[in-house]
C-alpha cells in the first residue's frame, strides 16, 4: 500500500498483459492516462468516481474536499508531464532505463511507475493537494514513496527521500540538496552593547559558497520550509518554532529586466541573463533583477499542529521581509563597507505574539565562520592533531608542545574563502524559556513537500509542482554530530529524525567510533615519538556518560533543562550572564568561560578543537569552572580511564570572537565575487 497525503482513493486491480504485444501497454496506458485526466479536471467540491474499463477494474473516488491549491495552470504542466509516459513505457518495456530487469519485471515496473505518477499528479493538482491517495495492486502489496528510490521517473518526477541533510555535506544525500543543507547553529546569550537580555539565534544554510558562484548565486529554495525549534522545558519536543518560507520575483514585474536589441525599426525585446543590470546600494536597488522575499511565522506547541501566527514588521505591521541580494562584486555594490549599509537595511525590527518587547531578525549572505582544517580532517587526519607550541590560547602552561604538531595559522581553515547564507534571529530571552528553569535547547530543521513533480517545461515562475505534507530532509542541533559521530548507514536518518527519537542513536554516543580511529591511526607514531608503551589512546569509560553528558542532557548546574530527556539538541542557560567579546576563551567552558560552548555556542567557539578534546576524554579531567577557576571533577569518568584525554588537541584552525563583529547579526559581511571594482 502507497500512503499519501491525499483525499483520493485509487484501487487499482491490473492483469499483466503479454508483453510482446506492445498495443496491450499501450492501451492499458492510455486508460491510465484518461483516468487520471478525468479525475483532477473534476470540480473540487463534486466528489467523483471514474471507472476506466471493467477489464482493467480500475476505479478512482475522491471521498473529501480538497483544502489546498497550487495555482490552476499547473494542470497544463501536469498534462505535459502525463504525456512523458509515452516514452517511459516505451523504455521500460524495451528494458532501457531499469539495468537488469528483464521478462515480467518489464510489466511490474511500468505499472508501478505509471500507477504513482498518476497518484502523483494527481496529488499535485490544484484540486488535489492535501487528499490521500490509497493505491492497491494484487502484485505490488508495499510501495512507500520515502522508502523506494528506484521509482523515480527522470525528468518527470523526483521525490526526497527519507533524509538529506545538516552541517557542511555530511551526509550521503545532502550533496544532491545544497538550498536545504544546515550547516551550523549558534545561540548565545547576545553580547552587543545594550542588548543584555536577548538571545541571539543563527542559522546557516548552503555550504561552502564561493563568492564568485554566479549568474545565479546561492537563493534559498522556495520549495523549503526553514525552522529554528525550541524546547523550553526538556521533553524534547519543541514548544516554539520560527518558520521561514520563500519567495522569489524577476524585475520588470516579474519578466526580467529585458533591453531591446536590433537595428532601429527592428528590434526585439530580449530578456538579460543576469541578475542586475547596474550598480546596486542601500539607496538604490533599482537595478536588481532578482529578488527574494520571505515571510516569519512562530508556532506555539508542536511545529505541525501548534498555533501559528504571523511575525510582523515592527515599523509597519507588514508580514513580508526582504533578504539582500548575495555580494555578487564591487562593481555592483561597491566595497564591503558600502554592501554592509546596503545589507544592513534588512535588518528588521519584529513584533513576536505575546512578546512585550521587540525582537530583530536578518536573512542574507555573511562570511563563512566556522574555522575547520577540512581536507586534513577528513583524509585520515593527515596531520598530527595535537598542539606543537605553547599557544597561550590552545595550549597554555603546564601543557607541553608535541613534537611535530601543528602551528595555529589562519592559513589552516581552508574554508575561510567561502561564505554562508545566515538565518539570524534576535528573541528576548523571556519570550523563549516559558515556564521552565531558564535553560532552552535549539536545533534547525529544513522541510520539503513530500512530493514533487519536475515542469518538463520548466519556467522561472513554475519549475516544478510540489505537493503531499512537510517532510524534514535536514536537522542540525550540535555542531559535527553527524559528521564525526553517526555512521554512515545512519547519517540520512539522523536528519529525517526528531530529538524525541534518539535513542535510536544513542550507541554512537555512548560507543563512539571517533576515538578508536584515531587510536589506529596514532597509537603507533604517538608511542615513537614520545617513547611511551601506551596500550591505548581512546577512552575506555564505557558507556562513554562524558559524552551523554555534552550531547544529550546538557551538565548539571549549567545548561540541563527542567525536565531532562537525552536528546541531542544546542543548549543554552539564559541566567549566564554574557561574556564580552574581548573577554571570551574560545574554549568555551573547557576553559572557564561558562557563557561558551557546550553551553550555547558563539562565533568565536573553536567547536572544532572543543570536540575533538571532549571525545578523547577531556572531562575526565578536572575542568576549571569553580569559583575563581578552581579545578572542577565532573564525575563522569577518570583521569585513568583517558589516557589523552589532558592533551591539546587541535586542527590548528584558530579562531576568535574578535574575528567577528560585535552586532547583530555578528557574522561577517560576506566575501565580494569580484573583490575590485572597476570603472
Amino acid at each position: 500500500m502507497l500512503s499519501l497525503s491525499c483525499d483520493i482513493e485509487c484501487r487499482m486491480k491490473l492483469q499483466r498483459p503479454v508483453l510482446t504485444d506492445s498495443s496491450h501497454i499501450d492501451r492499458r496506458r492510455d486508460l491510465f492516462k484518461a483516468a487520471v485526466v478525468a479525475l483532477v479536471r473534476e470540480g473540487p467540491r463534486r466528489a467523483i468516481a471514474y471507472r476506466c474499463r471493467r477489464r482493467i477494474g480500475i476505479r478512482c473516488v475522491r471521498i473529501d474536499p480538497w483544502t489546498w491549491g497550487v495555482g490552476n495552470e499547473d494542470f497544463r504542466s501536469l498534462q505535459h508531464a502525463v504525456s512523458r509516459m509515452d516514452a517511459t513505457s516505451r523504455e521500460i518495456q524495451h528494458g532501457q532505463g531499469f539495468a537488469g530487469v528483464a521478462g515480467d519485471g518489464h510489466w511490474n515496473l511500468l505499472r508501478n511507475v505509471v500507477a504513482i505518477k498518476l497518484c502523483s499528479l494527481a496529488l499535485l493538482h490544484p484540486s488535489a493537494a492535501g487528499a490521500r491517495i490509497l493505491l492497491q495492486s494484487k502484485q505490488v502489496q508495499e510501495i512507500r514513496m520515502l522508502k523506494t528510490p528506484w521509482i523515480t521517473v527522470a525528468a518527470v518526477m523526483a521525490m526526497p527521500l527519507a533524509a538529506f541533510a545538516s552541517s557542511h555535506r555530511e551526509a550521503p544525500n545532502i550533496s544532491r540538496y545544497p538550498t536545504l543543507d544546515g550547516t551550523d547553529l549558534y545561540m548565545f546569550n547576545s553580547y552587543e552593547t545594550g542588548r543584555s537580555g536577548y538571545v541571539t539565534i543563527l542559522a546557516n544554510y548552503i555550504p561552502l559558497q564561493d563568492p564568485y558562484g554566479g549568474p545565479n548565486y546561492f537563493a534559498l529554495d522556495p520549495a523549503g520550509l526553514y525552522e529554528i525549534h525550541i524546547d523550553n522545558n526538556g521533553d524534547a519536543i519543541e514548544d516554539i518554532t520560527f518558520q521561514f518560507q520563500f519567495s522569489q520575483t524577476l524585475g520588470n514585474n516579474n519578466a526580467g529586466v529585458a533591453l531591446n536589441i536590433g537595428p532601429a525599426g527592428n528590434t526585439q525585446s530580449v530578456a538579460v541573463p543576469l541578475k542586475n543590470v547596474g550598480p546596486v546600494s542601500a539607496g538604490n536597488t533599482s537595478n536588481l533583477n532578482f529578488n527574494q522575499t520571505y515571510t516569519l511565522t512562530m508556532v506555539q506547541g508542536p511545529a505541525r499542529t501548534g498555533t501559528a501566527t504571523p511575525i510582523t514588521n515592527a515599523a509597519n505591521g507588514g508580514t513580508t521581509f526582504t533578504r539582500p541580494m548575495d555580494y555578487i562584486g564591487q562593481k555592483s555594490f561597491g566595497t564591503p563597507a558600502a554592501y554592509a549599509a546596503y545589507a544592513g537595511q534588512y535588518i528588521y525590527n519584529i513584533t513576536i505574539p505575546g512578546c512585550g518587547s521587540p525582537g530583530r531578525v536578518f536573512v542574507g549572505q555573511r562570511q563563512e565562520g566556522f574555522a575547520v582544517n577540512l581536507g586534513e580532517t577528513f583524509d585520515l587526519v593527515d596531520n598530527v592533531p595535537i598542539e606543537g607550541d605553547n599557544d597561550p590560547v590552545y595550549n597554555p602552561p603546564p601543557g607541553k608542545p608535541f613534537p611535530g604538531g601543528l602551528t595555529q595559522s589562519a592559513s589552516n581553515n581552508v574554508i575561510s574563502g567561502k561564505n554562508i547564507t545566515t538565518l539570524a534571529l534576535e528573541i528576548p530571552a523571556t519570550c523563549l524559556k516559558g515556564a521552565g528553569n531558564g535553560v532552552i535547547g535549539a536545533w534547525t530543521t529544513a522541510s520539503t513537500r513530500q512530493a514533487r513533480i519536475f515542469n518538463p517545461s520548466a519556467t522561472f515562475a513554475k519549475p516544478e509542482v510540489n505537493g503531499g505534507p512537510w517532510t524534514e530532509v535536514s536537522r542540525l542541533g550540535m555542531p559535527l554530530v553527524n559528521e564525526l559521530v553517526i555512521g554512515i548507514p545512519d547519517k540520512d536518518a539522523w536528519n529525517s529524525s526528531v530529538p524525541s527519537g534518539d535513542a535510536y542513536f544513542l550507541k554512537y554516543v555512548t560507543n563512539p567510533t571517533l576515538p578508536a580511529l584515531l587510536n589506529a591511526l596514532f597509537l603507533a607514531p604517538v608511542n615513537a615519538t614520545l617513547g611511551t608503551t601506551l596500550t591505548n589512546l581512546a577512552p575506555t569509560n564505557f558507556p562513554r556518560n562524558d559524552l551523554v553528558a555534552a550531547f544529550l542532557t546538557g551538565f548539571t548546574g549549567l545548561n540541563q533543562l527542567a525536565t531532562v530527556t537525552p536528546s541531542e539538541m544546542l543548549r543554552l542557560n539564559t541566567a549566564v550572564a554574557a561574556t564580552p567579546a574581548a573577554s571570551q576563551n574560545t574554549l568555551g567552558v573547557a576553559a572557564g568561560d561558562l557563557a561558551g560552548y557546550p553551553n550555547g555556542r558563539r562565533p568565536g567557539d573553536d567547536v572544532v578543537d572543543i570536540s575533538l578534546r571532549v571525545v578523547m576524554g577531556a572531562l575526565c579531567y578536572p575542568l576549571p569552572i569553580g569559583a575563581n577557576g578552581a579545578p572542577t571533577n565532573l564525575g563522569l569518568c577518570t583521569p585513568a580511564q583517558a589516557p589523552v584525554g589532558n592533551a591539546a588537541f587541535t586542527d590548528g584552525a584558530p579562531i576568535s570572537a574578535l574575528d567577528f563583529s560585535q552586532t547583530f547579526p555578528y557574522l561577517n559581511t560576506p566575501l565580494p565575487g569580484s573583490p575590485i571594482g572597476a570603472m
